[in-house]
Parts: structure tokens; C-alpha cells; sequence
């Protein structure tokens, strides 16, 4: 062989080698997570006892207590635990967090946090956002907050953490529902990208897709491409669907649904049933959106659909996804 034509083979060689490395190192993959951790009793009852006034609520509202702090307790049936492991176990570099629960009562205060987050080492909180407090006379009050976390890793920063209320809100009893979403700037290797995690009003169409609206028009629109994960209580199997149409209409939202590895959602509420109708996934409302089309998908899976200790780890499943930012 000449020279002339060695050097030929071995320069083809060369880039058949380095073009798959170069061609990586182009882009991002980040992976990111999507965690209902659920606040173990249903509210509907709190609502439907209205009727019955002041005593009938504070029945009710006992009731769903007893059952968040007792047979769903987030540390003793070891929820926390097993939500801990999920996200150690995949390794996301940016998980999204909702339904991240505080109860007090005359009892104390029993916040989720202080379960979960010890256990998680290897992740930083960069936005933490109370989106609902409420409250029983004479029995105590529940906060529900969104939080999102960054994985310890040198190659990744997040800066401008950032929040805000909708416009638009449900009520609860008279009291304010302060949904929110909250969003980071992040650069993982060579590419910026928007990480945004939400939550939506539940069970109220017209609400929800107001606040879709919302993002669209606000921290959706932006010159970097955007991963946003989240509970969005609506979806293309669900009666309520009006906030998921609006975010993925290629004339609204431009939101592509970048992990479709299942039905999410909702348990019984008592997380040890696994037999009863109740128990079954029958929605998929946690998502992982992203824009623009560029935005790849590699890989997306559920987390937490087998009961752990007896119990599922909560009312959803956990959405993984990693992605290519170009």
C-alpha cells in the first residue's frame, strides 16, 4: 500500500473514531425527573362534607389526617425511603418535586422534607415554593409545596432560580389555591437549556388550562430550549385534557410529550390496596414536555409502580427521562 493511500485509510479511520466522541460532545443528555410524592389522603371528602358545616368539615378533615399520618405516613410505611431510592437509583441531574407535604397539628409538625431530603446526599435544593396552605379549626393545617433539586456534579450549574403564582386560581374551602411553577437556567456540558417544574389545579378543566395559558405566555417562551416536567393534572386520556391540548398544539404550546412510558396516575387513596378497581393507573398526567423539536428523547421509564413494604411509594408514578439538547 502507498504511503499516499495509507495515510487516506488512516485519516478515514480517524474520523470514524472521533466523530461520534465530537458529535457528543456537542450536546447535552441531561436527565431529568418528574416526583408526585403525594400527601397520603384524599380531600374530596373535606370538600363534599362542607354542607354539613363547621362539624361535618372538622370530621372530615380528621379522618383524611388520620390517614395521611397513619396507614400512608411518609416515614413509617417508608414512602420516603423508597422515593429516596428511585432518585438515587437514576440519577437525575434535575428532579422536579410536588405535593411536597407539611402537616401541623396539635401534635407537631411532620414536613416531608425531613424525610426525603437526608437521604438524598447527592442533591442540592434550588427552588422551594409554598403553592398551598390549608387550614381546619381544631385541627391542624397542610402545605403543599413544589421544590426542585440539582444533582452535586461539577459539570452542571444552574443559576436565575425563579418563580411565580399564577393569575388564575382555584379555591379550596374558601381559601386560596396557590398553584405555581418554578424554573432554573442550566448548562449541562456545552448547552443551556430552562428546567421548569409545575404543578396544576386539579379537577377544575377550566382552571388548569387558564394556567397552561399561562406558561405559554410566560416562562415557556424562551431562546434556549426548555424541559418542563411536572404534575399537570390533565392529559390525553383524562376528562379533564384542556391544559395538555394547549401545551402540545403545534399552534399554542409547541410542547412535545418527551416521555410517554405509561399511565401516572392516581392510586387508591390507602396505598397498601393493590386489588380494589381504585388501585389501578388509569391516567397519564406527569410529564416531561420540551421544546423545541430538536430536543431528543433517549430513554424515559416509570419509577415507583410496585408497592414497596406493602405499599405503593405514592398515588403516581415517577417519570425518568433522558434527553439530547442540541
Amino acid at each position: 500500500m502507498s504511503r499516499l493511500r495509507w495515510a487516506a485509510v488512516a485519516a478515514a479511520s480517524l474520523i470514524c473514531v472521533l466523530t461520534p466522541s465530537a458529535a457528543q460532545a456537542a450536546n447535552s443528555e441531561p436527565t431529568v425527573m418528574t416526583r408526585n410524592l403525594y400527601l397520603g389522603a384524599d380531600l374530596t371528602r373535606i370538600v363534599n362534607a362542607a354542607p354539613g358545616g363547621l362539624p361535618a368539615i372538622v370530621t372530615a378533615a380528621q379522618t383524611s389526617l388520620g390517614i395521611a399520618l397513619g396507614p400512608n405516613n411518609f416515614l413509617t410505611t417508608g414512602r420516603g425511603t423508597a422515593i429516596a431510592n428511585e432518585i438515587n437509583a437514576a440519577k437525575p441531574d434535575l428532579v422536579g418535586l410536588q405535593e411536597v407535604s407539611t402537616f401541623t397539628s396539635a401534635a407537631g409538625t411532620f414536613d416531608y422534607r425531613d424525610v426525603l431530603l437526608p437521604q438524598l446526599p447527592e442533591y442540592t435544593v434550588v427552588r422551594d415554593d409554598s403553592e398551598s396552605t390549608f387550614g381546619v379549626p381544631g385541627v391542624g393545617s397542610l402545605t403543599l409545596s413544589n421544590i426542585i433539586l440539582k444533582r452535586n456534579e461539577p459539570g452542571l450549574v444552574v443559576t436565575n432560580a425563579r418563580g411565580a403564582n399564577y393569575a388564575t386560581q382555584a379555591t379550596f374551602l374558601g381559601q386560596a389555591i396557590t398553584r405555581n411553577w418554578q424554573a432554573v437556567d442550566a448548562k449541562l456540558g456545552p448547552k443551556d437549556f430552562v428546567f421548569l417544574n409545575t404543578h396544576l389545579e386539579s379537577q377544575n378543566d377550566t382552571v388548569s388550562t387558564a394556567q397552561a395559558k399561562e406558561l405559554i405566555a410566560g416562562p415557556l417562551r424562551s431562546t434556549t430550549p426548555v424541559i418542563a416536567v411536572g404534575d399537570y393534572n390533565s392529559g390525553p386520556v383524562s376528562s379533564e385534557r384542556g391544559a395538555f391540548d394547549v401545551l402540545t398544539a403545534p399552534n399554542q404550546g409547541k410542547m412535545r410529550d418527551a416521555a410517554d412510558a405509561g399511565l401516572t396516575c392516581c392510586r387508591a387513596e390507602l396505598l397498601s390496596d393493590n386489588v380494589s378497581p381504585a388501585s389501578s393507573l388509569t391516567e397519564r398526567i406527569d410529564f416531561v414536555f420540551t421544546n423545541p423539536a430538536s430536543v431528543k428523547t433517549l430513554s424515559a421509564a416509570r419509577t415507583g409502580v410496585n408497592q414497596v413494604g406493602g405499599v405503593f411509594p405514592s398515588d403516581h408514578t415517577g417519570v425518568v427521562a433522558t434527553l439530547r439538547v442540541p
